[in-house]
């Protein structure tokens, strides 16, 4: 049995502070510099194994376009940890392992956040 997970979930924090300074931007462009990784299989992970969401104070699934290109996401709201972690394991609930890749500014509200 092989340990290696070759799945990977990238998310893209969403909420109303990566509007500030081109955080955002600079998520979206490292989520495509991702995908264009493995496109080329420069990454353990190939293309079809990678999803994408967007997280702020709703989860969504983020479709791609034809040429792997992200749609233009707005930076809103607040981030709901709670809505997260109740999303990736029903997303991954066939899988033991799982790759998560978050890009975010880690600008939590204190009463999400526990321990």
């Amino acid at each position: 049995m092989n340990n290696q997970c070759e799945d990977l979930t990238v998310v893209i924090d969403a909420s109303g502070s990566m509007a500030e300074m081109g955080k955002l931007m600079l998520a979206c462009n490292l989520t495509s510099h991702v995908l264009q990784a493995a496109k080329m299989q420069r990454i353990p992970f190939s293309l079809s194994s990678v999803d994408i969401i967007a997280w702020g104070d709703r989860t969504q699934r983020v479709e791609l376009d034809a040429d792997l290109r992200l749609p233009d996401l707005q930076a809103i709201g607040r981030p709901e940890i709670s809505v997260l972690l109740e999303l990736l394991p029903a997303h991954n609930a066939d899988e033991g392992l799982h790759n998560v890749l978050l890009l975010s500014d880690g600008a939590l509200p204190d009463e999400s956040v526990t321990s």
